[in-house]
């Protein structure tokens, strides 16, 4: 889902949330707690199932993480005074870059193809070089990007 946000009637910037993926996110969260919980409630603490106490610490810890890491992720594109601010943490590493807006020139788009996957990257064009900023292999999220990214930079050409 892409979030327009505006001040004064104009575009100054867009989010992008991954809405399944943070539901799935909440989903882990929740469950990282329901399920060890209900176990102790049924079995108690007992010194005999010091395995299964193990494993219920095991995976409060993993689904918290995975939850967590899904839940709060997403990308801004924004209009600074000097140009553009870029932040993604939907993949690692996460990329936070400042530009100035005669350094950003476009966008690209490059397929890798990788056994039956095929990988596709994001790049913005620069005049120092492209700088990776995102890979899926999901073509439909890439081009939602792409998109706002495009929109966004023609609305500060507008200025």
């Amino acid at each position: 889902m892409i979030r327009w946000l505006s001040t004064e009637g104009k575009y100054a910037g867009f989010s992008y949330y991954p809405l399944l993926e943070m539901g799935v996110g909440v989903f882990l969260l929740i469950m990282s707690v329901v399920v060890p919980t209900l176990f102790l409630i049924y079995n108690g603490i007992k010194s005999e199932q010091w395995a299964e106490l193990l494993f219920c610490a095991g995976f409060l810890a993993l689904f918290m993480f995975m939850g967590k890491s899904l839940t709060f992720q997403s990308m801004r594109g924004s209009l600074t005074e000097n140009g553009y601010a870029f932040y993604q943490n939907m993949r690692e590493p996460p990329v936070d870059l400042q530009l100035n807006s005669e350094d950003w020139i476009g966008i690209k788009t490059e397929d890798e193809k990788t056994g039956d996957e095929t990988m596709l990257h994001l790049k913005l064009k620069t005049t120092s070089g492209e700088i990776e900023f995102y890979k899926s292999i999901n073509r439909k999220e890439i081009n939602k990007m792409v998109a706002a990214l495009e929109l966004l930079r023609n609305k500060a050409k507008e200025k």
